[in-house]
């Protein structure tokens, strides 16, 4: 699982077999599910929609799409389970529009939206805000591919414009990426012209943009998870610095998480009235973002990721935000994350309150589940399945840190 956490990585056996071994456990012999296992962006835009609602006889449909999008061509970008973003988000829209909402992850045209990263610029361009994004715009792939110490140059010069002030390191980034393959240093005009050729000229790459960020001043990073509007978890994270030289020269590939004592200690100098300050802070950043979200879609989300830089002054905390992250990001530590966001993920399909008649019959059956307790009867930390005997728990209320 890795830094996944418990419930492993969503291209992964163990995702698609906890997220489907907890439907089962809700729903019991309640439901179908029709699956369909691709290799490609073509078998993608082979699919037909229409032939796929007609297999669906349920009165609740829903769709689940357990891929990440990259802009890459089929089979180079370099990890299993990555496919061709046009295709799968077409995929996404066609089926939709068929009738037939997706539940996982988002919406395309949502999806699409946090994946692309294009809110950066969005926001960044418009000077300081709520939503304290870092300066950040984008490169085009063109321009690189022309003189690539120009379009540094540039770069450079419009971080300075829109920061107000001075701008000589930070990264560079590619839209629908994942696990941080495609995020390089960066420090001075040269050293930016060779990130972006670097990101740009990978194999299979077809990214039309590449985006170039500020650096944050940061003690770490907070991740905060949102589920069904209100904040169930936080997670403070720390990225080693990025190696200087060899194959992973320029990238962060190496992440760890910071227990709550370090941050009161370390961070907070053991002021609780500190961290209970950050804590605040923290909330009211994703209480932002969750409007954004609602303004991009009518329909709340069940599930997001509000990830910060944290970084501590002497006017109080600063945060800025580094990443929205969609339905499917890492649970790291949160041992109950799982569960607590399958349920949301499952009530989403049952917006008109099926589910909880569904789970009443359940208790009335008092039905023992037709399959094998998972391992150790939920005792292996590494094992996202829940023990058949355990209720989900109710969502957090006061479990913030």
């Amino acid at each position: 699982s890795g830094s996944w956490g418990s419930a492993g990585a969503v291209v992964s056996d163990r995702f698609a077999s906890g997220l489907l071994d907890f439907v089962h456990w809700k729903l019991g012999c309640d439901y179908g599910a029709c699956t369909a296992y691709v290799t490609s962006g073509s078998d993608l835009e082979r699919l037909c929609e229409r032939r796929i609602t007609q297999m669906l006889k349920g009165k609740h449909v829903a769709a689940f799409y357990l891929l990440w999008p990259a802009r890459f061509d089929d089979g180079t970008a370099g990890r299993p389970g990555m496919v061709p973003a046009d295709s799968l988000l077409e995929l996404m829209r066609r089926v939709e529009s068929a009738g037939v909402p997706t539940r996982f992850p988002h919406s395309a045209h949502v999806y699409r939206a946090l994946l692309a990263k294009e809110w950066t610029t969005a926001v960044s361009g418009c000077g300081p805000s709520q939503m304290r994004v870092p300066a950040t715009t984008r490169v085009s792939a063109s321009s690189v591919a022309r003189v690539p110490f120009s379009a540094a140059k540039r770069a450079v010069d419009a971080l300075r414009a829109i920061k107000g002030d001075e701008c000589d390191r930070g990264v560079v980034k590619l839209g629908y990426s994942w696990e941080a393959l495609d995020v390089r240093a960066w420090r001075g005009v040269s050293d930016l012209a060779g990130a972006l050729v670097d990101v740009l000229h990978q194999p299979g790459c077809r990214a039309r943009h590449v985006f170039v960020q500020e650096y944050v001043r940061h003690l770490g990073e907070a991740r905060c998870y949102v589920v069904d509007g209100r904040v169930a978890k936080i997670l403070f994270t720390r990225f080693e610095p990025p190696d200087d030289e060899g194959d992973d020269a320029g990238r962060f590939c190496t992440f760890k998480e910071v227990p709550r004592s370090t941050i009161l200690e370390g961070w907070c100098e053991n002021s609780p009235e500190r961290l209970q300050a950050l804590d605040t802070a923290l909330r009211g950043l994703c209480a932002t973002w969750g409007t954004w979200l609602l303004a991009l879609d009518a329909e709340p989300q069940p599930f997001y990721r509000i990830d910060a830089f944290v970084w501590w002054d002497e006017n109080g905390w600063r945060l800025t935000t580094g990443e929205i992250t969609e339905l499917g990001g890492s649970f790291l530590g949160w041992r109950d994350g799982p569960r607590v966001v399958f349920e949301a993920v499952l009530r989403s399909c049952f917006r008109d309150g099926a589910l909880e008649a569904w789970e009443g019959r359940r208790r009335a059956d008092d039905a023992t589940p037709d399959r094998s307790p998972t391992p150790g009867d939920g005792d292996d930390e590494d094992d996202a399945r829940p023990g058949w005997s355990e209720e989900p728990p109710a969502l957090p209320v006061a479990d913030y840190l």
